[in-house]
């Protein structure tokens, strides 16, 4: 079964990430078209971009925003106990990080966002770093929160012997050695490698040093750049005990 962790990443007034309710969940490609933009042209069956960005976002918060929902009650850690009335608290994006950009893949392209290659750099596809960063400020204008999809288990490649050069972690000993998942032993679900031989996902060394401490400023800068409230950090059933040096160093 499939685990993640909700991780509030900035004191909520009276509240944490799992009690922000109701949260809009958005895969960033898929919510919005920018303007203008032929509507039908994008058929989701064929597994590739359609068009949206973190600008599209911003443009139709509106719509998230009074989505239907019973008013609820919001607190920004900026106006403690200011009581906000909106229909979402918070939105939660997927993944910033830059994805795989080669051939298309026999399970089509990373429109979702979830095939990482280097992970600090941005996902230019959904736009800018100051794209970004218009989205959490007018998400905080509004007295919502941002949350971000964060992956950390794994990177993605097309084999079982990926060119590591263009990911973050380049050696390795930074990786688990290829195997696929026992679903049936603990420890082949944290060390093996989620996808298939088709498409790979390598599995990231979270108990190596190294990786530690790049995730522990990675994940930091992030948060601080984007005024990022509250993270998910994808696949925690994965990782287990292994990553929670990183989560306790930005908390």
């Amino acid at each position: 079964m499939e685990r993640s962790l909700h991780l509030p990443v900035r004191p909520f007034t009276s509240l944490d990430c799992r009690r922000v309710e109701p949260r809009y969940r958005i895969i960033t490609d898929r919510y919005a078209l920018p303007a203008g933009a032929d509507l039908n042209a994008c058929d989701p069956k064929d597994q590739t971009w359609c068009g949206g960005t973190w600008n599209t976002i911003r443009e139709n918060l509106d719509y998230i925003q009074d989505a239907g929902f019973t008013a609820s009650e919001c607190y920004r850690t900026e106006t403690p106990h200011t009581h906000l009335s909106v229909g979402i608290c918070a939105v939660w994006i997927s993944p910033v990080s830059q994805n795989y950009e080669g051939p298309r893949t026999a399970y089509g392209d990373a429109y979702h966002g979830y095939w990482i290659a280097d992970v600090t750099k941005l996902n230019d596809r959904f736009g800018t770093a100051d794209d970004l960063k218009a989205l959490s400020n007018e998400l905080h204008r509004r007295g919502m929160y941002l949350m971000v999809d964060v992956v950390v288990n794994n990177v993605m490649a097309t084999s079982t012997t990926p060119d590591l050069s263009t990911f973050l972690f380049q050696e390795p000993s930074q990786y688990h050695t290829y195997c696929p998942i026992d679903w049936n032993n603990d420890t082949s679900v944290i060390d093996c490698w989620l996808g298939d031989e088709t498409v790979t996902l390598p599995d990231v060394n979270t108990q190596d040093s190294g990786v530690v401490s790049a995730y522990q400023s990675w994940i930091t800068d992030l948060v601080k750049e984007y005024n990022i409230d509250g993270l998910r950090i994808d696949g925690m059933a994965h990782n287990v005990s292994e990553i929670d040096e990183v989560l306790n160093s930005i908390v």
